[in-house]
């Protein structure tokens, strides 16, 4: 791959100590989101493509009989097999980069004293000594008011647990009263979840780059709770004075017509907006709107007091993170020392 066109120095932001050769800027200019080909396949991986492809056309309506349909399930296992012992017996060399930018990759994933990440705002890379990172993301976590440490470290307890409470709650308050049909009901019923992940994403725009902390819910006994109920509550963050923005583009476009000769333009800069935002008053703020509004939003053909707002108080339930001591994005090859904390939100069971 030719790399004269990309410039270095304009993607990656390096704030640790150590000194990148150019084969590593060269190497880490490609960005976060380059990839490299697989040379062997994993077959677990693989064929569970496979299966997930055979299920999902299954849920279509098939017009062949039960032998038609059967037969072509062999087929696809067949096309399944062949392709990845082909593959895998073929020698694949890396097309897309360097051997001495590969080797450059993998000598940075193993260097245990800094992170890689994406920055806050934007793309590139930013390089961060781990101990600074370690450091920023503790002066987060040690807010009492918003964290706690949790005094069960079993994070596959804790799991178990928050999803069991979840379960019981689906079936007895939403399921049996017939309040959802039984697909969404399978929908939003937690399987094999873990507890939330938490990381930081430098913010190089300001000043000593402080850490934006991150709490991803993907895969949480809630996950899937907290999609649904954001749909029915979507419509209560539009703004009926039009202050509401839903992009970047949309705020330009919005300056052109302003006349600024005879105006000052501020922007106010929140710290910690999110968990900082009073959840007991937000809840109160989507029922008025949803159910005691002024008509623009249609109310939800949901009971209020048994439903909706059972719905919110669960999501707010003791939430235990991961909080992610660093994070080695480089390669994908993901490094986590981690410690367990709950967010200091509670609900009765």
């Amino acid at each position: 791959m030719d790399n004269s066109r990309l410039d270095p120095e304009s993607v990656i932001t390096n704030l640790s100590s150590y000194s990148l050769s150019d084969v590593e800027k060269r190497a880490l200019a490609k960005g976060l989101n380059f990839t490299l080909p697989p040379l062997k396949l994993k077959k677990g991986q693989f064929l569970s493509s496979f299966e997930m492809l055979f299920a999902d056309l299954s849920r279509c309506q098939f017009s062949g009989n039960q032998d038609e349909s059967q037969y072509f399930r062999k087929k696809l296992a067949e096309i399944a097999f062949s392709s990845f012992y082909k593959f895998n017996n073929t020698r694949h060399d890396l097309l897309n980069i360097p051997k001495e930018e590969f080797r450059a990759l993998k000598e940075l994933s193993k260097n245990s004293e800094i992170v890689i990440l994406k920055p806050d705002k934007g793309s590139g890379i930013v390089i961060l000594n781990r101990s600074d990172y370690i450091d920023k993301m503790m002066d987060i976590i040690g807010d009492t008011t918003k964290f706690k440490l949790a005094a069960n470290q079993d994070v596959y307890a804790i799991s178990r647990t928050i999803e069991t409470r979840v379960r019981n709650y689906l079936r007895v308050h939403v399921k049996n009263p017939g309040l959802i049909s039984e697909d969404q009901y399978t929908e939003l019923y937690p399987n094999g979840s873990h507890i939330g992940v938490m990381y930081g994403l430098p913010k190089v725009h300001k000043r000593g780059n402080p850490m934006r902390p991150i709490c991803s819910a993907v895969g949480t006994a809630t996950y899937q709770l907290g999609k649904f109920v954001a749909k029915i509550i979507q419509p209560t963050a539009v703004s009926s004075h039009g202050t509401d923005l839903n992009d970047t583009f949309q705020f330009v476009s919005q300056l052109r017509d302003l006349d600024f000769q005879e105006s000052i333009m501020a922007s106010f800069d929140v710290q910690s907006l999110f968990t900082n935002v009073p959840l007991a008053e937000t809840i109160d703020v989507c029922m008025d709107k949803l159910y005691r509004g002024n008509g623009n939003i249609p109310v939800p053909n949901l009971p209020e007091q048994t439903y909706i707002l059972n719905l919110f108080y669960k999501l707010n339930v003791e939430a235990p993170v991961y909080a992610a001591s660093h994070a080695n994005e480089c390669l994908d090859l993901l490094k986590i020392d981690t410690l367990c904390f709950t967010s200091s939100v509670s609900v009765p069971a």
